[in-house]
């Protein structure tokens, strides 16, 4: 989810895309209800178009291209904070 909605953002950053709150939800608690706010400009169907697919995408990837995509992602947040 988190992969996904810094997709999200990093694709429309004129959105102003940020996450206000991340509530627990379903039978088991095993749902996660995240409500963001935008710029007025934003184009909700457009952002909502574009976030269930990245989502379903990274669903999609097995335990090993998961674990490769975090690895990758840490790394480029060693470097960048090596850089500061």
């Amino acid at each position: 989810m988190a992969i996904a909605f810094g997709q999200l953002q990093d694709a429309y950053p004129e959105a102003n895309i940020e996450i206000v709150s991340l509530k627990k939800k379903g039978r088991n608690r095993d749902k996660l209800h995240i409500k963001a706010d935008t710029s007025t400009q934003a184009d909700y169907s457009v952002l909502h178009a574009q976030y269930f697919p990245n989502l379903d995408d990274m669903k999609s990837l097995s335990p090993e291209a998961m674990q490769a995509l975090l690895a990758d992602i840490g790394a480029t947040i060693n470097l960048l904070s090596g850089l500061l």
